[in-house]
């Protein structure tokens, strides 16, 4: 087929006669051909896609994962989505060990650093740096569990909160086998998180890369940053519904409501000694091994609480230094 001098022939699925001579269609720019080309194929309110349509658009059958199936529109994309499979995660945060296979989950990281929260709660006070994590907040206030369990009445705001749980099921969950496979090289510490056994390595080499943005606090547990902050907001939004206590985490209000109902779920191992505390078990603990971790600088005493040196120290001086503390021990 012959087109004369004065016309463009333009294939998108058949031959189109353009002619370049004539006056464009009221609101397209006379620079613009290839809007005229789609104006007469695709009548208005018909979706174009110029991508697809030219003749060296890429193959579609290029982009689909091998393993799963999953549809990429780009080989980029499929290349970043096979990281899912291969475990390849080729962006690392300058500041701590993670690593994420998207550039974006890097991003997101690095906003835990910088204290950055830009997704808030309008029913709370919570934020996050992530949509996601905000969604799944949401959950908590609408009590929405669209997760359940196939095997019993268990519900979840979250998919992995039910994966976790079918392991009670399967007899592989740590509660049920006890087993805790994520182990300390240096102590006795053993997890069932390989991101727990992180945190608590920092506690031997010291290392705190999580930075409070409003004073000097550091920590190395990301979940301690998050409840230092709430030092400064002054934010308590646990209440006792028996007395006035309030608490700025659920954790401290759980461990307060065993004054009022007795729990002492921590038991001694040697005499019996029950207590409501972790803590208050790990002193009573030292009466059996007789360790005494506080010192006097002064004489050879040795006490097992900070409370007991610092009221010894006050017999030798009117103020001391335990811990890195300078205390003034005069009596009143």
């Amino acid at each position: 087929m012959e087109v004369s001098s004065d016309k463009e022939a333009t294939h998108i699925g058949e031959m189109l006669l353009v002619t370049i001579n004539e006056e464009p269609p009221e609101g397209v720019p006379q620079h613009d051909p290839q809007a005229c080309v789609e104006r007469e194929l695709f009548p208005q309110g018909t979706p174009t896609n110029r991508r697809t349509s030219a003749p060296n658009s890429i193959d579609e059958k290029s982009c689909i994962c091998e393993v799963c199936g999953y549809r990429a529109v780009q080989p980029s994309a499929l290349k970043t989505h096979m990281r899912t499979h291969t475990g390849e995660k080729p962006y690392s945060c300058d500041i701590c060990d993670y690593r994420a296979g998207q550039l974006g989950n890097l991003k997101r990281h690095m906003m835990t650093h910088k204290g950055e929260k830009p997704f808030a709660c309008d029913i709370c006070e919570y934020r996050t740096a992530e949509c996601s994590k905000l969604k799944l907040h949401f959950r908590t206030h609408t009590g929405e569990k669209p997760f359940a369990c196939n095997v019993c009445d268990y519900k979840a705001a979250r998919k992995s909160s039910v994966d976790l749980h079918m392991k009670t099921h399967l007899g592989t969950h740590w509660l049920s086998t006890g087993v805790k496979p994520f182990e300390c090289e240096i102590c006795q510490f053993r997890t069932t998180s390989s991101q727990h056994l992180k945190t608590h390595i920092r506690t031997h080499t010291g290392e705190k890369p999580f930075t409070c943005n409003e004073c000097d606090y550091r920590t190395g547990d990301p979940s301690g940053l998050w409840a230092h902050r709430k030092v400064h907001t002054g934010e308590k939004p646990y209440s006792c519904d028996t007395c006035n206590y309030k608490a700025a985490h659920s954790h401290n209000l759980k461990v307060h409501m065993r004054i009022h109902t007795g729990e002492k779920p921590f038991t001694c191992d040697v005499c019996g000694y029950r207590a409501g505390r972790l803590n208050n078990l790990k002193l009573h603990k030292m009466t059996h091994s007789g360790e005494k971790p506080f010192k006097c600088s002064d004489c050879d005493y040795q006490a097992a609480r900070k409370s007991s040196l610092v009221q010894h120290l006050k017999t030798h001086k009117a103020s001391v230094s335990v811990a890195g503390e300078t205390l003034d021990n005069t009596c009143p």
